[in-house]
C-alpha cells in the first residue's frame, strides 16, 4: 500500500508541471498578440514584429535629386551704327560738294560715281576723317566710314534720288547731313542721245534771282567716248559782258563715262524779264581737232530781283 502511493505521486507531480509550463506558454503568447493587434494597421512597426514580413534586402528610401538652377544667359549686344550718337559740330559746314563723275541720268541698272569733296570743318577747329553716304537719301547711311570723298553706288530701281553725305572730324563730331549737288533720275531716258553723248534736256526754263547771283543746273551731258571739249555756238559765252546764259566757259575738258550739269545764270546786271536763247552743242573728238554738232539746246531764263 505504501509502495503504490509513492509510485502514483512523481505522476501526479509531472503532470502539474506540465500544467504550468502550458499556462506560462499560453499567456506569452496572448501577450504577444495583444501588442501586435494594439498597433495601426499597416504600419511598418506592426509588419516588423512578424518575421515572415521582413525582407531579407529592404530597398533603400531614393533621396530626391535637387534641381540645379540653369545660368542666366547676357543678353546679345546689338551693333549700333557708326558714330550715331555722336554730335553735329557748328564748325562743320556743307559746302557745293562736286559734280558726279558719270552719268546721273539713265536706264537702270545706273552706275553712278560720286564725288563729295566740298564739305568739312573750318580749318581752325578739326580736320576731316572720313565720309558717309546715304544713296537714296531716305536717312539712312549706306557705307561705312571711308577715307576718300570719292565713291561709287549702282541704283537698280527706277526713281529720282538725292544722295546725302556727311564728312566726319578728327573730334569724333559730324558736319550736317548734306544734299548731294545733283539728283539721280534712274529709268528716265535723254532727250538726245547718239553713240558719243547724251543730252538729258534740250528744252530747258528755269527761273533766276539775279539779286542772290542764282546758278540753276539747266541740263546734264553725258559722254560714251573719250572726247575733249564742249562749246555752245550761238551763246556769248565768252563775252565779258555775258550777263545770262550758260555760265561754263568753252572747251571744258569731259572724259569717257563722265556727265556734267552745265548751270544757267543771271547777274545783276541783266534786266528783269524773259530771256529765250537757242544754242547748239558741238563736242569735239580725235583729241579735239574733229568738232561734231550735237542737239540744238533751247533755254529760257526769267530773271527776277
Amino acid at each position: 500500500m505504501g509502495q503504490k502511493g509513492f509510485v502514483l505521486l512523481p505522476a501526479v507531480i509531472m503532470i502539474v508541471l506540465l500544467g504550468l509550463v502550458g499556462c506560462v506558454i499560453y499567456q506569452n503568447a496572448k501577450l504577444k498578440n495583444n501588442i501586435v493587434n494594439s498597433l495601426p494597421t499597416g504600419t511598418n512597426e506592426a509588419t516588423n514584429l512578424t518575421e515572415s514580413s521582413v525582407s531579407p534586402n529592404p530597398s533603400p528610401t531614393p533621396i530626391r535629386a535637387l534641381s540645379t538652377p540653369k545660368p542666366t544667359q547676357k543678353p546679345i549686344a546689338t551693333a549700333t551704327p557708326y558714330g550715331l550718337n555722336d554730335p553735329v559740330s557748328a564748325d562743320g559746314h556743307c559746302y557745293t560738294p562736286e559734280n558726279s563723275m558719270t552719268p546721273a541720268k539713265g536706264d537702270a541698272p545706273l552706275y553712278v560715281s560720286l564725288f563729295g569733296a566740298g564739305l568739312g570743318f573750318d580749318y581752325t577747329y578739326s580736320g576731316t576723317i572720313g565720309y558717309q553716304w546715304d544713296f537714296d537719301g531716305n536717312g539712312t547711311w549706306d557705307t561705312n566710314l571711308i577715307s576718300e570723298p570719292l565713291t561709287t553706288h549702282t541704283y537698280t530701281q527706277n526713281g529720282t534720288y538725292t544722295p546725302k553725305l556727311r564728312a566726319r572730324s578728327s573730334k569724333n563730331t559730324w558736319t550736317p547731313s548734306c544734299n548731294y549737288n545733283y539728283t539721280v533720275v534712274v529709268g528716265e531716258k535723254p532727250e538726245y542721245t547718239n553713240s558719243s553723248i547724251s543730252v538729258d534736256k534740250i528744252s530747258i526754263s528755269v527761273t533766276i534771282s539775279k539779286s542772290n547771283q542764282e546758278k540753276v543746273i539747266g541740263f546734264f551731258v553725258s559722254t560714251k567716248d573719250k572726247f575733249s571739249p564742249i562749246r555752245f555756238e550761238g551763246d556769248d559765252i565768252n563775252n565779258y559782258n555775258h550777263t545770262y546764259g550758260i555760265s561754263e566757259s568753252t572747251g571744258y575738258d569731259m572724259s569717257s563715262g563722265m556727265s556734267y550739269g552745265f548751270h544757267l545764270f543771271a547777274n545783276k546786271l541783266t534786266p528783269n524779264g524773259i530771256y529765250y536763247r537757242e544754242v547748239t552743242l558741238k563736242y569735239a573728238t580725235v583729241n579735239g581737232t574733229v568738232w561734231n554738232n550735237g542737239p540744238l539746246i533751247h533755254y529760257t531764263i526769267t530773271v527776277i530781283d
